[in-house]
């Protein structure tokens, strides 16, 4: 108990260092996420020394060395092998891949610096199995994580990507550069909604979530649309015409309102907006506090008599679409669904799947613009409260289907 203050304080003055150095240092000094591999095998190297159980043989400080080597290489053969598979076999590959390596790794945690080693083979292993053939045009990092701006298919088709989330596309081969991309092509459900909106909805929109601006070229002169988006980032990079040109290039007006949407959207005009999209992605999650009963509540405030709310319910392992039918339910607005799984429409490497919810207060409204059997009610949760800002249910949410 003697040392129990100096053991305590020393513990808070490292978990504020610590987050002091990954949200302020490590963001200007690495374009990546090099701090946490990094971390990860300092703390493997700085392990307490631990007796072996059996007592070390003359080349043990060749092992130390050796043993890591071996264990790199032969995982980055499988990868490599693994790489040659089809995609559901290549996941279910590479985690065996790394499943064995960490098993292995864990037999040398009695000698550190071949524990250590080990660890960091396998971060090498993991960076070689997430390298990715396009070409890397920029890449840069913000406060909300890693942006890559990546070209495939000769040059011409560029994506943004954050984390594992593409945020937008642009195929920037003549004549197609207007056209938009990726989870609002033409034939996506946000794409169908947009096309068949009269103009007296569009005239001002709202979109939550700048991206790459793929939506914008579903404007048309005249139209005034704003983009609420948290990271100046993607303004820069979205305006950048090395990169893409959609705000430059399309035919409406367009205003782009930095800062958190949920703060920032209770300034306009109550009743302003025919149109409001909330595509707003924090990596593959989408944050919460745009999918309450208060955000909804806002939603409707700004929103014309017959406007359109919709949203990006794509989720890797969240069921998002009953939390929505949920609200709309308690809102007691009308609210259809559509889940597009293709990965490419007719060949197309620049179309991408996307789920897609969308409400109005009146159902006439949603027939005319999403109509069955494209379109189906939204399903919902029997005996779940809506979600709040004080309330949400992410295990709930859960879809361990996909």
């Amino acid at each position: 108990a003697r040392w129990l203050t100096e053991f305590y304080l020393l513990i808070s003055l490292g978990g504020a260092l610590g987050g002091v150095f990954n949200a302020i240092v490590a963001p200007a000094l690495f374009d990546s996420l090099a701090e946490y591999p990094i971390a990860l095998v300092l703390a493997a190297l700085c392990l307490p020394r631990r007796p072996p159980r059996i007592p070390p043989g003359p080349y043990a400080r060749w092992l130390d060395l050796g043993l890591p080597l071996a264990l790199g290489t032969i995982v980055a053969l499988m990868v490599l092998l693994i790489g040659f598979a089809e995609p559901d076999a290549q996941r279910y590959g590479k985690m065996f891949a790394f499943g064995m390596a960490a098993g292995v790794a864990v037999n040398f945690i009695r000698r550190q610096l071949r524990f250590g080693l080990s660890v960091g083979a396998i971060v090498l292993a993991v960076a070689l199995a997430s390298a990715s053939d396009d070409q890397e045009l920029h890449r840069e990092r913000s406060f909300f994580g890693v942006y890559r701006v990546t070209a495939a298919e000769g040059g011409d088709l560029h994506r943004l990507v954050h984390g594992t989330t593409t945020h937008g596309a642009q195929d920037l081969s003549p004549g197609r550069e207007r056209r938009p991309a990726s989870y609002y092509h033409p034939g996506s459900p946000i794409g169908q909604v947009l096309s068949e909106l009269p103009s007296t909805v569009t005239t001002r929109a709202a979109i939550i979530g700048l991206g790459t601006g793929s939506i914008a070229c579903y404007s048309e002169p005249g139209e005034r649309w704003t983009f609420y988006e948290i990271d100046p980032t993607v303004e820069r990079i979205a305006r950048d015409p090395r990169f893409f040109t959609y705000l430059r290039d399309c035919r409406g007006e367009f205003d782009v309102v930095l800062g958190d949407a949920r703060l920032r959207l209770p300034r306009a005009a109550d009743r302003g907006y025919g149109l409001i999209v909330a595509d707003a992605f924090s990596s593959d999650a989408v944050p919460v506090h745009l999918i309450t009963r208060e955000a909804l509540a806002l939603y409707r405030s700004k929103l014309r008599e017959h406007g359109i709310v919709a949203f990006n319910v794509s989720n890797s392992y969240l069921a998002l679409e009953p939390v929505l039918g949920n609200l709309a339910r308690d809102a007691g607005m009308a609210c259809v669904a559509q889940e597009d799984d293709r990965s490419a429409e007719d060949g197309r490497p620049e179309t991408e799947g996307s789920d897609w919810v969308v409400m109005s207060r009146y159902t006439r409204d949603l027939r005319a613009v999403a109509p069955q059997p494209r379109w189906h009610d939204c399903r919902r949760s029997p005996g779940s409260d809506p979600w709040t800002d004080d309330y949400s249910n992410l295990l709930g949410a859960l879809d361990l289907s996909q």
